[in-house]
């Protein structure tokens, strides 16, 4: 199947998800379902670009995996009831906007981005509680983490960042996972607590 039905009638669905639909192209009607609050598309090969979900206003939940010809997504900045974004194992993704407006954003993954080379300011996200960026090997640095003061779990690994900022403010942070890639010198401060894991630095804080 390469498109699916108009879905523009289907005004009250509330969740959508499309998993391995290899030759999906196109998903017409997306933008008219206003009160969708999930939306999960996995593994669908094909789809290059996902228009109309940057209108879904409802949306509580987004979860974009596997998609290897996935270079954009659509500005995000209007999805403000956004609690969880999971967007992973999307190789060729090299362009993310509106993240840094999802103020109710409460867990980011977004592991094996492996062509993402930057994030917008993270500094908003203050309800954030899990960032995973885990193998996004072309990040080198993370503007705003110090500022994410709700972050209890932070993974980092497989990461070759340049520096991470002092963390000691982050007081609910529990878990800091550096390994497989970082070659910091020495940890950023930490808050008491903070597990830490990453071959020699693996230690409590």
């Amino acid at each position: 199947m390469k498109r699916l039905p108009d879905l523009s009638n289907l005004k009250n669905l509330s969740r959508l998800r499309v998993l391995e639909c290899s030759k999906l192209r196109e998903i017409p009607g997306l933008g008219r379902l206003e009160l969708l609050i999930e939306l999960y598309l996995g593994r669908c090969y094909n789809l290059h670009e996902i228009e109309g979900f940057e209108a879904l206003k409802s949306l509580k939940e987004l979860n974009l995996s596997r998609y290897k010809a996935l270079k954009r997504i659509p500005d995000l900045s209007r999805l403000t009831n956004l609690r969880k974004l999971i967007i992973t194992d999307c190789i060729d993704l090299n362009e993310i906007t509106g993240l840094d407006r999802l103020e109710s954003l409460k867990d980011l993954n977004m592991k094996s981005c492996t062509s993402l080379e930057r994030l917008p300011d993270l500094s908003k996200l203050e309800k954030l509680e899990g960032l995973n960026l885990h193998d996004c090997e072309k990040l080198h640095e993370i503007e705003g983490l110090e500022a994410l003061k709700s972050l209890k779990e932070l993974n980092l690994s497989s990461c070759f960042l340049e520096r991470i900022p002092d963390l000691s403010k982050l007081t609910k942070l529990r878990t800091l996972d550096i390994s497989g890639g970082t070659s910091l010198g020495k940890l950023p401060d930490l808050p008491n607590g903070c597990f830490v894991k990453g071959g020699e630095h693996a230690s409590h804080w």
